[in-house]
């Protein structure tokens, strides 16, 4: 089966408190899950927050359709990791390399159980599910840290 996986991470500030989320679909477009949670720390970075996202929606995918998916078609709104999944850039030094470097291996992992994994770059436009459902935890998060400030 082809299941289609978008996945956003958010913070507030930069470096500051983040949460993640992703939203799996069919082929088709039936939503089948979507989820976001919040991230422990008030240092994390945006492009941590993106690997966060991703790690935790690889997970999801294992867990709940690894016996169903054979084609996954991965999409994240970050440039940085697309470009890093898809081993065209490398990982640089900084708050998101540990993250980076544990999503790079269970993309591979993944492909290594004889599975397909395509990693594709969407615009926030289209990243709605993901990106709404992470922006509004980290304003909550935010609004309950800063006493009521929201953005």
């Amino acid at each position: 089966m082809e299941l289609h996986i978008a996945v956003d991470g958010a913070v507030s500030p930069n470096p500051g408190f983040g949460s993640v989320a992703y939203c799996i679909k069919r082929k088709d477009g039936k939503v089948l899950r979507k989820a976001g949670r919040r991230l422990e720390g008030d240092q994390i970075t945006n492009n941590q927050a993106e690997f966060e996202a991703v790690l935790w929606g690889l997970e999801v995918v294992q867990e709940y359709y690894n016996k169903i998916c054979a084609y996954l078609i991965f999409y994240s709104n970050s440039q940085l990791v697309v470009n890093i999944l898809n081993r065209e850039w490398n990982i640089g030094q900084g708050g998101y390399t540990k993250a980076a470097v544990s999503a790079l291996k269970e993309v591979q992992a993944f492909k290594e159980n004889l599975r397909e994994i395509e990693v594709r770059w969407i615009p926030r436009e289209r990243n709605t599910e993901a990106n709404d459902i992470a922006g509004a935890l980290v304003r909550q998060i935010h609004q309950e840290k800063q006493g009521g400030w929201t953005f």
